[in-house]
């Protein structure tokens, strides 16, 4: 095993390099005071937009509330405006597996 990414291991995101295989998994991280630190792995060969990956991060963001029964959680993510600064699609696409993006509610 590749002790260089072995901090991930069994997590969705699975960062180990192997053969220099392309990774489509990004991590973006909640920046927001209530959810803020929730992590969400988005395959981004599915999404077509930054606005998709926000959708995709919310809806793992609900399904996590919704599993835990935390309804009043579930209320606030869906009154809550997501979205990400100063990056585009194509940075996203092409950049390294280890970098965070991050989530905002509160501008």
């Amino acid at each position: 095993m590749d002790d260089e990414y072995s901090c991930c291991q069994g997590s969705p995101c699975s960062k180990r390099r192997q053969n220099s295989v392309y990774i489509p998994h990004r991590t973006f991280e909640f920046s927001s005071d209530l959810f803020g630190g929730f992590q969400a792995y988005i395959d981004i060969r599915r999404e077509s937009t930054i606005g998709d990956i926000v959708s995709s991060a919310v809806s793992q963001l609900c399904q996590s509330f919704q599993r835990l029964r935390l309804m009043e959680l579930v209320s606030r993510v869906r009154k809550a405006k997501f979205h990400i600064h100063d990056v585009k699609m194509a940075d996203i696409l092409v950049s390294p597996v280890e970098k965070v993006y991050y989530i905002c509610d509160h501008c």
